[in-house]
């Protein structure tokens, strides 16, 4: 394996993947670096899927796959365990869901809303151990159902940003902000500030030190003319206040998004649009939240959107996605992070 040291990353090149190293340079005094390697492939490819890390293992659960260029919904769950390197079959979900949001917090993995191809799902489920069920009371079901929504976690609180009621229009996606506080006795979903600038779906969200960051995401108005978006913002909860932070350098929806750190939120992958077109996209991306600044490090050997991603203690794994039309991947890819301040 050869290892390259690029700002805020180190990688491993895959075979022949050809890797460019030209990064843009990091802030003083903060290095970031991570080991990747390839894991063993899920043993069903997916995407759109829920992921976590619940009692030391990687939680894949539902999505959708292409057969015979038919779209199906999966209900199905799989575990990966890191120190025996394979993967286990868990408990299904109740049924097929796909394009929820999932959290991980307490100790318990959640997925809201999403839809099972037939319907759009507003309910919550719980998964509180690898080996237990799948509760869908343990928390208060959404106010509507919502697909393709951001989901984030910070300080016990989920954050649910934008999506749509109707997973097949996608013109009716929304700038809504929904909060539910673990921690107080009263658990409902109340409503925050809406998101600034336009309504979008597949975006990124992720919870870091004192606030939460939205990505880009995608927008369809009325004459089903759909654009990807590179606006980003920054939600304090304390103010129930939004803040227009740095763009992203090219508009992307469907980015995996990983707070790394108390100041560095990775992106990785998405489908960009650039100036020859739109495309999978292999980019790697560190967020600065102090500088407000993005840093381009060395691209993935990989070209996905929608990927599950999660991280435990100081590893990042990064399972499936959309790898090309109606095709989904059965990747894993495992990041083992160093900091140095």
């Amino acid at each position: 394996m050869q290892r390259l040291t690029i700002g805020y990353l180190v990688c491993a090149i895959f075979g022949d993947t050809n890797l460019n190293t030209e990064a843009s340079p990091s802030p003083k005094g903060l290095s970031v670096t991570v080991h990747w390697s390839a894991g063993p492939p899920l043993p069903v490819p997916r995407a759109g899927h829920a992921a976590g890390v619940l009692d030391g293992e990687f939680v894949v659960a539902g999505g959708t796959n292409w057969q015979a260029d038919r779209k199906l919904w999966l209900a199905d769950v799989y575990l990966y365990s890191a120190s025996a390197a394979v993967w286990s079959r868990g408990r299904d979900l109740p049924g097929p869901r796909a394009y929820g949001a999932s959290f991980v917090a307490g100790g318990t993995f959640y997925v809201a809303g999403g839809t099972d191809g037939e319907g759009n799902l507003s309910d919550v489920l719980a998964l509180r151990s690898r080996a237990g069920f799948w509760e869908s009371n343990a928390l208060p079901a959404l106010p509507e159902p919502r697909v393709h929504a951001a989901g984030a976690v910070l300080d016990s609180v989920l954050y649910l940003i934008g999506g749509t009621a109707d997973v097949n229009n996608l013109s009716a996606a929304t700038t809504t902000l929904l909060r539910l506080d673990l921690g107080q006795r009263d658990r409902t979903w109340r409503y925050g500030t809406p998101l600034p600038g336009p309504a979008r779906t597949i975006s990124a969200a992720a919870g870091c030190e004192d606030a939460v960051y939205v990505f880009g995401g995608y927008r369809i108005d009325s004459g089903e003319t759909g654009e990807n978006l590179a606006d980003a913002y920054r939600y304090s909860p304390v103010r129930d206040e939004w803040t227009r932070i740095r763009d992203l350098p090219q508009p992307v929806r469907g980015q995996s998004v990983i707070a790394v750190s108390n100041r560095s939120i990775l992106l990785l992958g998405g489908y960009s649009t650039a100036a020859n077109g739109s495309a999978l996209s292999p980019s790697v991306l560190v967020y600065d939240t102090r500088h407000d600044s993005y840093s381009t490090l060395a691209k993935m050997p990989l070209h996905v959107m929608g990927a599950g991603a999660h991280l435990a203690g100081n590893t990042l794994f990064l399972a499936g996605g959309e790898d090309g039309a109606r095709h989904r991947s059965a990747g894993l890819v495992i990041g083992v992070l160093g900091r140095t301040y």
